[in-house]
């Protein structure tokens, strides 16, 4: 084992059964995973804690810092913690290998009641810090993020994007296909992808919490505008919240959205985050990504670059999207027309120019129905709504679920 010095009186000898110090030190063994202040282990058992969050032991509430790899302190009784890394026992570099040692050391300090350390110390098997789906974690589906760890997973890098074809039978499946179903129209649904895109989640979470930061303080924000009075404002806020799924975050919301795409990119597009751009239009409704409430309504786009020659199928994209402050569009607030053929005022028909979305606001959000060829799918009431469109201005508000294949 490697020899970590904690201060001159003590020094503690990794895997060791004996403390070589003045005075011996507590152990517990743990494993890198999510935080959880429920936990409360006694010397020995196992914990769970991720760096900058909070965990419990014995009833005290402790704070890890972010900094990985060092002897780190402990906000509350002065504690210190040890960890290392699998791989490169010489390095603390983060990204150096792929695995955590599953073996944590808490040292509090002297003259505090240390305990003898125990003899004949077996750490637990090690195993990746990586844990598959945590967006299941974020909606608060828990059952979901069991179902995603319990499949067998091809072996990639830490920060690789990882794809695991899911059947009946599994939770992810039964839920994603429900999600299908919701809305496919006349598609058949024949293979689900589920994604682990690590840096994508990463990306997605950081989001959330900086669009919750953004909106904190009330009615005093102006990131927190009022909502329009309109019918068919609120209409379309009340359609739009009824896709809300779970979430423990304060000011924001996370929803289940489509996104259609050439099959031939669409790992392409998950790697890179979906990007705006705007071949034939500067955007109906803004300048943004765009994704949809519905399956079918995203499977029209699918479609335009036809099958995968091989199997037939369609490729489309199932994400979790995290919205702030969000403008409904409507035909009374946003068109020259009430009705009929018409734009809205966020269209551009130059690619190089689209109009921003509205100040204020993190995305856009459309009830719409078919108008004619030429101006396609325009604003409407909710009551008359064909599909609904959502419009996104920063691709880190979508985290990838699942490739879904379809005819």
């Amino acid at each position: 084992g490697k020899l970590f010095c904690i201060s001159p009186l003590l020094v503690l000898h990794s895997f060791c059964c004996q403390a070589t110090t003045l005075h011996p030190a507590i152990v517990l063994f743990g494993q890198m995973g999510l935080a959880s202040n429920e936990v409360e282990p006694a010397v020995g058992t196992c914990f769970q804690a991720l760096a900058g969050k909070s965990f419990s032991l014995n009833g005290t509430e402790y704070y890890k810092e972010h900094d990985v790899g060092k002897v780190t302190s402990f906000i509350g009784p002065k504690m210190t913690i040890l960890w290392e890394r699998t791989g490169n026992s010489t390095a603390w570099d983060c990204s150096s290998s792929g695995k955590w040692s599953d073996v944590y050391w808490i040292v509090p300090p002297m003259g505090t009641g240390l305990q003898a350390l125990p003899a004949n110390l077996t750490p637990p098997a090690r195993a990746t810090c990586r844990d598959h789906m945590l967006i299941c974690q974020c909606i608060g589906r828990s059952d979901l993020s069991s179902a995603a760890k319990s499949l067998t997973w091809p072996a990639v890098g830490d920060t690789d994007i990882a794809y695991k074809e899911v059947g009946s039978g599994n939770a992810m499946y039964e839920w994603v296909r429900n999600l299908w179903v919701a809305g496919c129209g006349l598609n058949d649904l024949h293979k689900v992808e589920l994604i682990d895109d690590p840096e994508g989640f990463a990306l997605f979470k950081a989001m959330a919490k900086k669009l919750e930061r953004g909106r904190e303080g009330g009615a005093s924000n102006p990131l927190n505008p009022a909502n329009c009075t309109s019918n068919d404002f609120m209409s379309g806020v009340k359609k739009l919240k009824s896709a809300f799924l779970p979430n423990q975050l304060a000011g924001v919301n996370f929803l289940p959205v489509f996104h259609g795409t050439k099959w031939c990119i669409a790992k392409q597009v998950v790697a890179g985050g979906p990007r705006p751009l705007r071949s034939t239009d500067g955007g109906f409704f803004g300048a943004g990504l765009y994704v949809s409430l519905e399956s079918a309504y995203a499977c029209r786009y699918s479609k335009f670059s036809g099958a995968n020659p091989s199997t037939g199928h369609y490729t489309a994209i199932l994400y979790i999207a995290v919205v702030g402050a969000t403008y409904i569009i409507t035909r009374s607030g946003d068109y020259a027309n009430i009705s009929g053929p018409g734009w809205s005022n966020f269209h551009s028909d130059d690619p190089r120019k689209g109009i921003a979305l509205l100040g204020n606001y993190d995305s856009h959000f459309i009830p719409v129905k078919y108008i004619d060829s030429t101006y396609d799918y325009q604003a409407c009431p909710t009551s008359e709504a064909e599909g609904h469109e959502l419009v996104l201005s920063n691709f880190a508000q979508l985290c990838p679920v699942a490739l879904l294949h379809f005819s």
